[in-house]
């Protein structure tokens, strides 16, 4: 008669890496240690201005409240079309002005 002595023994008792399931709970994916430096930021920037700025210094609540009111505002609407229509004309010059700058250095 042969015994399984694996079977026989009781369970040891894991002791939990508290180190390692805080490391796991706060930077367990990639998107949560994103998550979480980005909460770190704002709560430094909100203390930093609540503790050491004068009062017409952005604070991150404050842009909370209104940034979809601002999004959602024709005036901002137009002026970001704008502004993106001028970055592509930009783009759009530097590309030609590139493309002809670099083949006249290659000849």
């Amino acid at each position: 008669m042969t015994t399984d002595t694996a079977l026989s023994r009781p369970p040891v008792a894991v002791r939990p890496n508290i180190g390692r399931l805080l490391a796991w709970l706060l930077w367990g994916g990639k998107y949560r240690a994103k998550l979480f430096a980005g909460a770190i930021i704002l709560i430094v920037w909100q203390l930093g201005v609540m503790a050491f700025a004068p009062a017409f210094v952005a604070k991150p609540i404050g842009v909370g409240y209104v940034f979809f009111d601002v999004l959602s505002d024709p005036t901002f609407q137009s002026a970001a079309l704008d502004t993106l229509t001028a970055v592509l004309q930009g783009l759009a010059i530097a590309l030609v002005a590139g493309t002809i700058v670099g083949i006249a250095m290659g000849r």
